[in-house]
């Protein structure tokens, strides 16, 4: 697939949202079985610093599957910015 460098970005901007949310979606869905197990009323298993971190270390998994199943496009990472 060939395209431009606006649309390349546009693409992974959007996937890096979605990315996001599903790395969102399941810190909750942890938080939540891990509250459950303990019994635990939900709220007060809720750590925002924590929670940000996980979805912080966990976006760019998603954000390559996502590129690849979606856009069958294989997206590496590099830490030289």
């Amino acid at each position: 697939m060939k395209m431009n460098k606006n649309t390349l970005s546009t693409i992974q901007e959007d996937s890096l949202k979605w990315a996001r949310w599903i790395a969102l979606y399941e810190a909750i869905n942890m938080i939540a079985d891990n509250a459950e197990r303990r019994g635990v009323a939900f709220h007060k298993k809720l750590k925002p610093i924590a929670i940000n971190k996980y979805i912080e270390s966990t976006q760019d998994m998603y954000l390559r599957k996502i590129m690849e199943q979606e856009y069958n496009f294989n997206f590496y990472f590099d830490d030289k910015d």
